[in-house]
C-alpha cells in the first residue's frame, strides 16, 4: 500500500500507558560543561524534560539500551489509514476511535495505578468501568502489529493466515475488498459494542464482525476473571515489548501449513494473560478453567467447569490442567449483589437500578 504524503505515526501502545513507564529526557552533560541548554533541540528530536523510555536496541550488536520519545515509540507509520475513504480525515476515522476510546479507558487506569499509589486495601469498579477495561485490553491485543500484518492486504489472494477461506467466505458475503477493511469493521465494531447486563450482545457480536473474531472476543471476555498484581519484590518492575498485551501463558500445538509450508499454530488454551499498565501494576487474566473453591461449592457449577475443562484442555492435550502460575496468589474479585452463605455464593436480585461494582485487591 503506498504511504500518503500527510502520513501519521499510530501508537498501538496508547501514549497514556506509554506515559506510566516514561521519565524527564535529561542529556548528559559534555565534558567541561557547566550548564545546560534547554531551548537547544537535542538529538533524536527529543528536548530536555520530554517524556522517554528506556529502550533496548536489538539492532546493534551487542544490544545497547538507549532512550526514545514515547511520541515514536512502539507504533508505525499510518497504522490505522483507511485509503479507501476520500478525504485524509475521513482516512483517520479508526485513530479518532482510539482517541476517544483511549480517553475514556485511561481515567479508569489512573483509577487503578492511584489506588495503587495511596496503598489503599482494595479497588471498586463498576460493571460498566469492568467492560471498558475488558474492551480495552482486547483492542490492546488486536490493534497491535501481530494482526496489522494479518490484514494489511490490499486483496483475499494475500492473505495466507489459517482461517483464509472462512475470511473468503465473509468478505464476499459482506462485500468486504480487501483484508483490511474486516480488520478496521471489526475494530469499530467493538469499540461501539454495548454490553447489555442481561449478555445479549453475546448472541449478536458473530452477526456484525467476523464471526471467529468475534467468538474469540467474547471468550476473552467471559473466560476469564481479572486480578491486579505487582512484583514480590520491591525492586523489580514489569516492562513492555512490542508483544507485551499478546502473551499468555498455557499450552499450544504447532503445525506446518500444507499449502504455504509455514509452521503455524494449530491449537492452544491460555490460562493467564497480561497486561503491564505500569512498571508496578499487572492485570492479569486467569482462565475460568482453575477451580474455584466458593463457586465449585454449587454443585452444577463445578460440574460445568469439569465438563468444559476436559473438553477445552484435558481431552485436547492428554494431561491434566497444569499451568507454571497455577498457585498464583489471586483470586475472583467479589461484587454487591452476591453473598457468600454457608461457605456458598448466593445472588441477589437488585430492585431498583443500581450500577454493579466489582472489588479486589493487588497480589504480590
Amino acid at each position: 500500500m503506498a504511504q500518503s504524503t500527510n502520513a501519521q505515526y499510530h501508537h498501538f501502545v496508547p501514549q497514556f500507558l506509554l506515559q506510566n513507564f516514561s521519565h524527564p529526557y535529561d542529556p548528559p552533560r559534555k565534558p567541561g560543561q557547566k550548564s545546560k541548554r534547554p531551548k537547544r533541540k537535542y538529538k533524536k528530536g527529543m528536548y530536555p524534560g520530554d517524556r522517554v523510555l528506556r529502550n533496548v536496541d536489538l539492532s546493534a550488536d551487542p544490544p545497547v539500551i538507549c532512550e526514545k520519545s514515547i511520541k515514536r515509540i512502539l507504533g508505525n507509520t499510518d497504522m490505522y489509514r483507511d485509503t479507501s475513504q476520500p478525504t485524509p480525515k475521513q482516512q483517520q476515522h479508526i485513530e479518532e476511535m482510539f482517541s476517544k476510546f483511549e480517553s475514556s479507558a485511561s481515567i479508569i487506569f489512573r483509577k487503578i495505578t492511584k489506588s495503587f499509589e495511596q496503598h489503599e486495601r482494595g479497588l471498586w469498579l463498576t460493571r460498566a468501568e469492568r467492560n471498558v477495561i475488558r474492551k480495552f485490553l482486547f483492542i490492546l491485543k488486536y490493534r497491535g502489529s501481530t494482526f496489522h500484518r494479518r490484514f494489511y492486504h490490499e486483496n483475499r489472494e494475500s492473505y495466507e493466515a489459517e482461517d483464509r477461506e472462512l475470511l473468503n467466505d465473509y468478505m464476499q458475503a459482506k462485500g468486504f475488498l480487501r483484508p483490511i477493511d474486516v480488520w478496521f469493521d471489526n475494530l469499530k465494531t467493538i469499540m461501539e459494542l454495548e454490553m447489555d447486563p442481561e449478555k445479549q450482545w453475546i448472541n449478536e457480536l458473530p452477526k456484525k464482525m467476523f464471526p471467529m473474531d468475534a467468538e474469540w472476543f467474547i471468550y476473552h471476555v467471559e473466560g476469564s476473571y481479572m486480578a491486579i498484581c505487582t512484583p514480590a519484590e520491591a525492586n523489580d518492575e514489569f516492562i513492555l515489548t512490542d508483544n507485551s498485551y499478546s502473551i499468555f501463558e498455557g499450552p499450544n500445538c504447532f503445525g506446518t501449513d500444507e499449502v504455504t509450508g509455514k509452521v503455524e499454530g494449530t491449537g492452544w488454551v491460555a490460562l493467564h494473560e497480561f497486561a503491564p499498565i505500569s512498571p508496578k501494576l499487572m492485570i492479569v487474566l486467569r482462565s475460568f478453567l482453575f477451580p474455584s473453591p466458593l463457586e465449585d461449592e454449587v454443585a452444577a457449577v463445578k460440574s460445568s467447569r469439569d465438563k468444559f475443562r476436559f473438553e477445552a484442555y484435558e481431552n485436547v492435550f492428554n494431561t491434566p490442567l497444569q499451568s507454571i502460575l497455577g498457585d498464583l496468589p489471586v483470586r475472583k474479585a467479589s461484587n454487591n449483589y452476591s453473598k457468600i452463605w454457608y461457605g456458598i455464593y448466593q445472588s441477589s436480585i437488585k430492585k431498583k437500578k443500581e450500577p454493579s461494582r466489582i472489588t479486589g485487591g493487588i497480589a504480590k
